[in-house]
């Protein structure tokens, strides 16, 4: 078992007593075992240091070609109303650029912990690459689909 330390970023509160937290993720570590599950789960962990890969040669071609694709999702997800992270001034390394994929996929909870998971950065941006190729297409169906049903034009091109 998996998980990630989180630092709450912020809290909103709701009328009925539940409050909504943003996290963001500071560190990951594998459970080596569990102490006490109820009330909440307690248990000895391992952190998990992560290996910081260069971009460069070998690195650049898998960067650029899951971040452009990266680029159409969030694009098509902003035209479905979705709020996105703004990339325009990014130059993003390795490692980076796939906890933000990670974290930003709308995919099952199975998917998001299979990549937390993993423990290569290349290995992490090769599995989001292939989301996203699948991804894509399904979203820009969608986008179509519900241009074309307000009776606007648009292209799946």
């Amino acid at each position: 078992m998996f998980g990630t330390v989180a630092r709450i970023i912020q809290v909103t509160m709701l009328p009925n007593g539940h409050a909504l937290l943003q996290t963001q993720g500071t560190r990951r570590f594998r459970v080596l075992r569990l102490l006490r599950e109820q009330p909440y789960l307690v248990g000895e962990v391992e952190y998990i240091e992560e290996q910081s890969i260069p971009m460069d040669a070998e690195t650049r071609p898998l960067c650029s070609e899951v971040m452009e694709a990266f680029r159409q999702y969030l694009s098509l997800v902003e035209q479905m109303g979705g709020q996105c992270p703004d990339l325009s001034h990014s130059v993003l390394e390795p490692e980076f650029l796939s906890w933000l994929i990670a974290s930003t996929l709308i995919v099952a909870p199975q998917i998001r912990q299979q990549l937390l998971e993993l423990e290569g950065t290349i290995e992490r941006l090769d599995l989001e690459g292939e989301l996203l190729r699948e991804a894509v297409p399904m979203l820009r169906k969608h986008v179509a689909r519900s241009a074309h049903a307000r009776g606007l034009p648009y292209s799946t091109n």
